[in-house]
This record gives C-alpha cells, structure tokens and sequence, in this order.
C-alpha cells in the first residue's frame, strides 16, 4: 500500500494529478484530508509532480499513537510531520510526543512521513518529494512576459495529459510547457503561429539545456501525424479581441487534434468560457474540469478530454 501527501490549497487538482502519473481509478485510491492511499507501483512521483508533496510506502494508520511507537521502537528516523488542518497542530502535539517516545530522531535516519488526517495518525516510509528547486528554475526563463504560465501550473497540464512517449503544445509561446515535457523526458513538439516565439521557446529550452522539435503553424491544421498527449493554453480572455474569431479557432483547433490525438487532450481557458459542446462535436469525451483561481479578475478552466 502507498501513500501520497497532498496539496492542501488544490486537493482535487492533487488528486487528479496522482490519478494521471499512476494510472489510478478514483474507486482505487482512499482520500483523507491531504493524504491519499491507494495500489500503486510508481516509488518515483513527487518528483516529477506539480502538487503531490511527498509519497512514499504506507507503513500505518491508527488513532493510537502507542500502536505507532511500538512499531518505532529501538530505531533512528527523520521524522516529518504534516497536520492536515492547521489548527489541529496543538492537539497533535502531545499525541506525536507520546508516539515518539524513546526514539531516536536524527535528520541522517532513514525518513518517515506522519501526518495528522480526520483524527487518524498515518505513518509511511518516504520514497520522493517534490522538486520545487527545479520548478523554481524554470520560472527564471530568458524570455518571459506578463501572464505566461508557470513551471508549476505548466508540469501540472503536461501530467494530466499523461503522455506515453509523445507530447504536442500547439500554442507554445514561450514554451513554458514545453520546458516541462522535455524535462520530464518526453519526446515534445511545440508549434505557434508566431515564428519570433517558436525561437524564443527554442532559446527558453536552451537556455535549460532541453529540447523539443519547434515549427511555426497553425492549431487549426497541425502539421503532425500522430501525438499521445496534448497540453497547451490557447489564447483567452482580455489578450484575445474578438469572441467570434476565438470561438471558430478553438472549435477547428479541436478537430484538428482529434485528427492526431490518441490519448488525452489538457487545456487551460477563462473560466466564464464552456467549451463542452464543442468538444463532443469533435469526438472528445471529458474526463474532468477543474477550476483554479489565479487572482481576481481571473480563475483558470482546465479541461480534461481524450479521444
């Protein structure tokens, strides 16, 4: 059994994101308040995760932190604690005083994760944790301007796009997204209709000693054969002049990709826009829609469709 803390600010988003790098059904994973628990092979997710903190190997969960100390006894851990609610923290003090009774804690032990969840003490081995040095990096791209995507929001479209071994951005401006799909090993295409920003993507990449094949087109006719996971953020919203024009290239950007796409299409629109019927025009079925709010003349669609 495996475990997998949570982000707490964007739990469903989390939890789809695990469902997406495990291959996971929602019925197969357990929820606790910013804690997930389910069957899963995987040992290496937090790291290649936006929201997924630290997961490891399920060693317990019990209210009785006597049960936990046994279990404890005589070893040296680095112990980790993660209170689910805040102000849970005082009533979980002297129960993670009485568990760790007697045991020695040193930061160059073997780690362990406890988290305090819905009155329930969870205690796992830790395998990997999130990698925010990275995702910090690649914020600081030679190329940037107002309203790009983050690393974060970025490798979050491109993990629940769940690739297999070919990734597509047909809108990839600065390549925000592009930066994460190479990294994460895929083999990434990215095209805009702008040819200035296919190079400056080129030079983004670059500049992270990553790669992808660039080519300046349109979302309307891609020029690819065959993609197994797409993830872009079209143009929306104040950048975009014309509702009509922004209608007619989002519903020919959907046959096109369904023209290509064999696996799962992300991506990411104002929230006030509905884009379902044109979707199932083009022979998508959705998965999910998530919402994320970004400030407050903003909150982000993220759309979830396969084909």
């Amino acid at each position: 059994m495996k475990y997998a803390v949570l982000n707490w600010r964007d739990p469903f988003l989390s939890l789809a994101e695990l469902r997406a790098l495990t291959d996971t059904k929602y019925d197969q994973i357990h929820m606790m308040s910013g804690v997930a628990i389910g069957e899963w092979s995987q040992d290496t997710l937090s790291s290649r995760s936006a929201l997924i903190k630290r997961n490891g190997d399920l060693i317990m969960v019990t209210n009785d932190p006597k049960e936990v100390n046994e279990t404890l006894k005589g070893g040296c851990f680095s112990i980790d604690i993660d209170v689910a609610l805040g102000e849970m923290r005082e009533e979980f003090t002297p129960i993670y005083n009485e568990a760790i009774k007697g045991i020695k804690l040193s930061r160059t032990c073997e780690k362990l994760d406890m988290m305090f969840s819905d009155g329930n003490m969870i205690l796992g081995k830790r395998k990997d944790s999130i990698d925010n040095r990275t995702l910090d990096a690649h914020n600081k791209k030679p190329f940037t301007q107002s309203g790009t995507m983050t690393a974060r929001t970025s490798r979050l479209l491109v993990n629940l796009s769940a690739p297999r071994r070919t990734f597509l951005d047909p809108f990839c401006g600065l390549g925000s997204l592009l930066i994460e799909a190479s990294w994460l090993g895929y083999r990434c295409y990215g095209l805009d209709f702008d040819l200035y920003m296919t190079w400056k993507s080129k030079e983004n990449l670059k500049s992270f000693s990553l790669e992808c094949q660039l080519v300046q087109g349109s979302a309307s006719s891609l020029p690819f054969r065959q993609v197994d996971g797409i993830a872009t953020d079209p143009p929306y919203g104040r950048s975009t002049k014309f509702t009509g024009e922004l209608k007619s290239l989002y519903e020919e950007f959907f046959y096109s990709t369904a023209e290509i796409l064999k696996g799962k299409l992300v991506f990411s629109t104002d929230a006030k826009m509905d884009f379902d019927d044109d979707l199932k025009s083009a022979g998508f079925s959705i998965d999910e829609i998530h919402f994320m709010y970004m400030h407050k003349s903003l909150s982000r669609k993220i759309y979830v469709v396969r084909r």
